[in-house]
């Protein structure tokens, strides 16, 4: 497979690290005690003890002094009785500083507030007839079913009860014991066979158990107010510019060496001082792409390119970071060295043959 671009020959890279490092910091390595130190004895092929061929990733977001708005006004329906639990805002004309906002992007404005009538026909000034009892605060009585009387229980509605005696009679000398039959008024209904309800008073109603006798029920739509609030969430007017534009770099590389370099490789590459490949285009950024141009993927650039995309999306959404083309992809060689003291730390250089820059954060 042809690449576009090709990393630079590890000895060039060596050499040229060795040519800037300090001459101190050298022999602080590399001295070994009782023999006389000379940096022309520092070779790749005796310190060098691994070499790892891989990709970065890198790309600056754009920090917006000006809070890029992606919501949009909406109306909010509030029972009145809720409304003291929201901040209204006003801004009038004014702008707001976005690094000085604490609050949500969209927020509810005083000067919209305004009632609403209730939506529900049936409502009265927040209340409606009741269904149960049909605006009449009263219904049926349910024990004599509107009567005011019912069949007396006793007597089972003749008025009179039946009381059966023993007679004893004589005739020719001979005793006979009889039965009969007396009739007198009922004690409970008075002979009239209907008893007098008490439940109704004997007016065949009782009140409404549901609207308690005020023929209204609350309506639920407005909960009795017969209205409610509406008001606007509208966007906070986010502005106040201030200073010059400023951006941040965003760098894929292993965790530690993207904290140590990636501000001194941002003003490498305004420089023009680093070369790679240029994506202008995030769909352009996958592993056929990277192979085409580069020869090599492994899972490592994989996760590193995830991660690029995945930031990426995350600061278009933010409308804080305003993420910006080209996404630079670099060839990297990272050299291990272990000194004859055993010590050790890793030379990186970043970007191709025709421009590249070299770090070695622990070599300090």
């Amino acid at each position: 497979m042809s690449m576009t671009v090709k990393a630079p020959n590890p000895d060039d890279v060596f050499d040229k690290w060795l040519q800037r490092a300090p001459p101190k910091k050298l022999e602080n390595f590399f001295a070994v005690k009782g023999v006389k130190f000379e940096k022309g004895n520092i070779s790749k092929a005796k310190y060098v003890k691994n070499i790892v061929d891989s990709v970065v990733f890198y790309f600056q977001a754009k920090i917006e002094d000006i809070r890029i708005q992606k919501n949009k006004a909406e109306e909010v329906i509030i029972f009145p009785k809720n409304i003291k639990k929201v901040e209204f805002f006003e801004f009038g004309s004014n702008k707001v500083n976005p690094k000085t906002w604490k609050g949500n992007d969209i927020v509810p404005i005083e000067s919209s507030i305004k009632k609403v009538s209730c939506e529900n026909k049936k409502c009265t000034s927040g209340y409606i007839k009741c269904e149960n009892c049909k605006g009449e605060g009263r219904i049926s009585c349910r024990k004599c079913k509107g009567k005011g009387t019912f069949t007396c229980s006793k007597c089972a509605g003749s008025g009179f009860e039946e009381v059966e005696i023993s007679v004893i009679s004589y005739s020719n000398s001979k005793e006979n014991k009889l039965k009969k039959t007396i009739k007198h008024q009922c004690p409970i209904c008075f002979g009239s066979g209907k008893q007098f309800c008490k439940d109704c008073n004997g007016e065949g109603f009782q009140v409404c158990d549901k609207c308690k006798g005020d023929k209204r029920t609350t309506c639920k739509q407005c909960a009795g107010y017969g209205f409610s609030y509406q008001y606007r969430l509208i966007p906070v007017p986010f502005g106040v510019p201030t200073g010059p534009e400023k951006y941040e770099p965003y760098l894929f590389f292993n965790k530690d060496i993207e904290k140590a370099i990636k501000e001194d490789l941002a003003e490498e590459i305004n420089q023009a001082k680093v070369q790679g490949i240029q994506i202008k285009d995030i769909k352009n950024l996958d592993e056929k792409f990277v192979k085409a141009n580069l020869g090599n993927f492994d899972k490592e650039i994989g996760t590193r390119m995830k991660d690029c995309k995945s930031t990426w999306a995350k600061l278009e959404n933010s409308g804080i970071e305003s993420p910006m083309f080209p996404i630079y992809m670099f060839p990297v060689i990272e050299m291990d060295v272990i000194t004859p003291t055993n010590k050790k730390f890793s030379i990186f250089s970043i970007g191709t043959d025709k421009g590249y820059v070299i770090y070695s954060p622990r070599f300090k």
